[in-house]
């Protein structure tokens, strides 16, 4: 008898486990049909702040450059070459985007007057993809962009390996490569704007530095000397200087960045004592300074907070969606200012 009823609680037991590995499997399967599934609309619907992702990072200070690190530079293989984390996961690029209309059937308009330059990162460069916000809005708008950026650059000069925007800007005004075999955008249309015709044409430049100057713990500001490269603000006072010398009739405006996942949404403090916030309010001083306009992702409800689905799996670059949601807002902005 009690061999009996071991044997039925055996029984059971191993029952219950193959249904809980059952339904385990099931809902991974769901979950990864549900993260590769295309939308069908884009909305830009407020965000109600119920979607925060599990198990987010939250990193501390000590480890805060760290995490552009692993999510941002690009990382050596087993074979030793540089690798770009995008480009080398696909399941990072998401479904496509070019037929998904947005929910109110908003239509992009003809920006064929415009040629837009893109000075920044990885935000910008996305790994040299076909489908980052620069790319998409050349196809949408007819205008021609320019993809000036390096993926994990920064604005002032740093140890990370990167050429900083003030390089950029150097190479853009002398119209010649940057010297960096990985800056494959860069590289690819330095030599197109060299030779298109700008003369009908309103060229804007676009630049983006900020998220790596805070996560890379750039020096902020240097009292000593306004124009230290090696400083946030010298970095951006010396490239703004050199881009109106070189391109007078040219526009500039300052794209502050959307809410990251990452280092508590940039509220811990860096190696230089400074929120991500500190880095905007310097941008936007640097801006009051030359005169310059700033392109406030943040004023847009699509991203006034931090947004789950909307990013990568590392939680700082922004998916086809957010792409292309960009996109969109980037033409009002220019409609709005530019025209």
């Amino acid at each position: 008898m009690k061999k009996k009823n071991s044997l039925t609680v055996v029984i059971v037991i191993t029952a219950v486990f193959i249904l809980f590995v059952l339904v385990f499997l099931l809902l991974m399967v769901n979950k990864m049909t549900e993260k590769d599934k295309k939308p069908d609309t884009i909305s830009l619907s407020i965000y109600d702040g119920d979607d925060e992702p599990e198990n987010k990072p939250s990193v501390e200070k000590d480890s805060a450059d760290k995490q552009v690190s692993d999510s941002e530079d690009d990382q050596e293989n087993d074979n030793g070459e540089v690798e770009d984390p995008v480009a080398s996961n696909p399941t990072n690029k998401g479904p496509s985007i070019f037929d998904v209309p947005f929910e109110d059937g908003y239509q992009f308009p003809d920006l064929s007057d415009f040629d837009f330059v893109f000075l920044g990162d990885s935000i910008f460069e996305m790994s040299n993809s076909d489908t980052s916000m620069p790319m998409q809005l050349g196809v949408y708008t007819n205008s021609r962009v320019y993809v000036l950026s390096m993926s994990g650059s920064c604005a002032g000069n740093n140890s990370n390996g990167r050429i900083s925007l003030h390089g950029l800007t150097e190479c853009f005004a002398d119209q010649r490569e940057t010297g960096y075999e990985e800056n494959k955008s860069f590289n690819r249309d330095i030599p197109k704007f060299k030779k298109d015709k700008h003369k009908s044409k309103s060229l804007v430049i676009i630049i983006n530095h900020c998220i790596n100057d805070y996560t890379h713990s750039t020096r902020l500001s240097n009292p000593d000397n306004p124009y230290d490269l090696e400083s946030y603000e010298g970095a951006l006072r010396s490239s703004v200087s050199r881009l109106k010398s070189a391109y007078p009739s040219a526009t500039i405006v300052f794209m502050e960045p959307y809410v990251i996942g990452i280092n508590d949404q940039g509220t811990v403090v860096n190696y230089d004592n400074h929120v991500m916030d500190d880095y905007i309010a310097s941008m936007e001083k640097i801006a009051g300074e030359f005169g310059l306009m700033c392109f406030n992702l943040r004023s847009y409800d699509f991203f006034k907070e931090y947004r789950d689905g909307y990013l990568l799996d590392d939680y700082l670059h922004p998916n086809e969606m957010a792409s292309k949601t960009m996109a969109r807002l980037w033409c009002d902005f220019v409609e709005n200012n530019l025209k």
